[in-house]
C-alpha cells in the first residue's frame, strides 16, 4: 500500500506523540508493506522552505527521507488543459487558493487516482474540493488511521492509541475522533 501525503497529515504524523512516547509516523513506518509517498512540491514546501526557516520537522522528514522511509515522488507534467484548471486555483482568493504543495498533491492523485494500492491523505478542505472536482477520493488523517485498520494494516489497539494520539493533540476535533472510535467498535 502507497500512501500519498499532502504537507498536514505528515506534519501530523511526526508532532502526535502516543502514551509510549511513539510518534505516529513511527508506527507507520513500521508498517509491512506500506510506504509513505510525498510528491515532490509537497517536499520542498516542507523540507525545503522549512529548512530555510529552521523548522524541526524539516529537518526530521528529510531523515526520514535519507533513511527511505518516505519516499519522494517526481511532480507529474499534466495535459495543457489540466495545468490551466489547476492555475485557476492557484488564482483564486487568498482562503481559497492552491500553494505549490497542494499543485504537486493534485497532480500526483491525477496520475494514481486509478490505482488500487494509492491513497490520498489530505486534511485541506480546499484541497479536498479541489480533489473531488478532479475525481480524486481522499481521506482526512483519522479516517486514514481507520482504513488502515480496516485493511488489515494494524490493529484495533494500534488504531484506537492513534486516534488517542491525535485527539490529545488537539489537531482535530473530538466529535470526529470520536466518530471514527464508534465505527471501530461497531465493526
Amino acid at each position: 500500500m502507497i500512501a500519498c501525503f499532502d504537507s498536514g497529515p505528515i506534519i501530523s504524523a511526526f508532532q502526535t506523540i502516543n502514551a509510549e512516547g511513539v510518534s505516529v509516523f513511527e508506527i507507520l513506518a513500521e508498517i509491512p508493506d506500506f510506504m509513505i509517498v510525498l510528491p515532490q512540491l509537497v517536499k520542498e514546501e516542507l523540507v525545503d522552505k522549512g529548512k530555510i526557516s529552521y523548522h524541526p520537522d524539516a529537518f526530521l522528514i528529510e531523515q526520514q527521507i535519507n533513511d527511505g522511509k518516505i519516499s519522494v515522488e517526481p511532480t507529474p507534467i499534466v495535459s495543457v488543459e489540466v495545468q490551466q484548471d489547476i492555475d485557476v486555483y492557484k488564482h483564486l482568493s487568498k482562503k481559497q487558493m492552491i500553494g505549490m504543495g497542494d499543485e504537486g498533491f493534485l497532480k500526483t492523485g491525477l496520475v494514481h487516482r486509478d490505482e488500487d494500492n494509492q491513497c490520498f491523505v489530505c486534511d485541506d478542505r480546499n484541497l479536498i474540493f479541489y480533489c473531488l472536482r478532479f475525481g480524486i477520493i481522499t481521506q482526512i488523517f483519522p479516517d486514514f488511521i481507520e482504513y488502515l485498520f480496516k485493511q488489515g494494516k494494524i490493529s484495533f489497539d494500534l488504531a484506537k492509541q492513534v486516534l488517542e494520539a491525535l485527539h490529545r493533540s488537539g489537531r482535530y476535533r473530538t466529535d470526529l475522533l470520536q466518530h471514527n472510535l464508534n465505527h471501530f467498535i461497531r465493526n
